[in-house]
């Protein structure tokens, strides 16, 4: 009967214990991945929205699915991962790893399981665009003097392109990039007979952040601050010319960072404005695809994307003094929905940053 007890006891004790911790990590998830080890298998990354959470004691990525609504941890380990890519393939991801001294830029496979280190690096990797054929990539040190590398993952060939890049992007069939310098965009192309790539010929000024244009081939859309705000502008890169295609108005006091992605449906673009002050402010537009239609709607997003179905747009936020969170952002209700309930997150990204390529 003594033994009995204590017995008991003890067993209240571990379920009591058992029931704390799921509540702790489980964050009205699906699943929790203590392995290291993709819970999707055979399924693709398609309507899922992938993105960095802080785990515990380090950072993991996670995902949440659109059309059921709920979401989970994707990759844990002992390290910091972060920065998620999906691959246009849907299947793969590429994310980056704080190991020690390293940054290392990981590619995922979630049919196989399979996890490939493809770039080690002293310096913090802070930025990746991928080809549209999902085989190459541009990345860029910003602790290093802002230099940029082509990678080709196939080939394992490795070139450092410039210094000082502040932004980049590859042109619609992946065979040239463009990257800016000092406001001044430059345009490469790859040989890939003779593995190399050509010095950068300056197109046009006054410019930042480009993405392709699905229409053409070398066209650019890209960003020019003005003094009333910022201009949307088409670049055509062969032939070194630009004109405004929408014009945005609001102060201007500082200089400021650019994100711009199209709809799924390639109907829209979206804006993103950060302030480059301690307070990092952001403004997010909406605007049409003829460049007339233009509809402000967010005043505090942080790596705002398209939802998969460009209805909505689904972005971080801190409310008041929290954790940042998962939000979204329905453009027909003109309405903002908590999504999320889980730890400091940050690194929101998914496929249709590069819509675009369509």
């Amino acid at each position: 009967m003594f033994f009995s007890k204590y017995i008991s006891l003890l067993i209240i004790v571990l379920i009591a214990a058992l029931s704390a911790f799921l509540f702790l990590v489980d964050w009205e998830t699906e699943s929790i991945n203590q392995d290291d080890q993709s819970q999707f298998g055979s399924l693709s990354l398609d309507n899922k929205v992938v993105f960095t959470c802080q785990d515990r004691t380090n950072w993991g990525i996670f995902y949440w699915d659109e059309q059921t609504g709920q979401g989970g941890l994707l990759i844990d380990s002992m390290f910091d991962e972060y920065s998620p890519l999906v691959l246009p393939d849907k299947n793969q991801l590429l994310f980056l790893r704080e190991d020690q001294d390293y940054n290392r830029l990981v590619l995922w496979s979630l049919q196989s399981g399979e996890k490939e280190d493809l770039v080690f690096s002293t310096h913090q990797i802070s930025e990746i665009k991928i080809s549209p054929d999902g085989k190459k990539l541009l990345f860029q040190e910003k602790n290093n003097n802002g230099l940029l590398y082509f990678y080709d993952r196939e080939k394992d060939w490795q070139v450092r392109i410039a210094q000082e890049v502040q932004s980049f992007a590859w042109n619609k069939n992946g065979d040239k990039f463009v990257y800016v310098i000092d406001d001044f965009m430059y345009l490469a192309a790859i040989d890939w007979q003779n593995r190399q790539i050509s010095e950068g010929i300056e197109v046009v000024d006054q410019v930042s952040s480009p993405i392709p244009l699905s229409a053409a081939q070398d066209t650019f859309l890209a960003v020019s601050q003005s003094e009333n705000g910022v201009n949307l502008v088409l670049v055509d890169a062969i032939n070194k010319t630009k004109k405004v295609f929408s014009q945005i108005e609001f102060a201007v006091e500082d200089d400021y960072q650019f994100t711009i992605s199209y709809s799924p449906d390639q109907s829209k673009i979206l804006l993103n404005v950060v302030s480059n002050d301690s307070l990092s402010t952001s403004k997010t537009w909406v605007v049409g695809r003829s460049g007339q239609s233009i509809q402000g709607i967010l005043t505090d997003a942080e790596n705002p994307i398209w939802s998969n179905d460009g209805q909505s747009i689904i972005y971080l936020k801190s409310d008041q003094g929290e954790d940042r969170q998962l939000w979204s952002y329905h453009l027909l209700s003109r309405s903002s929905e908590r999504l999320t309930g889980w730890q400091n997150c940050r690194s929101l990204n998914n496929y249709y940053l590069r819509s675009n390529y369509k």
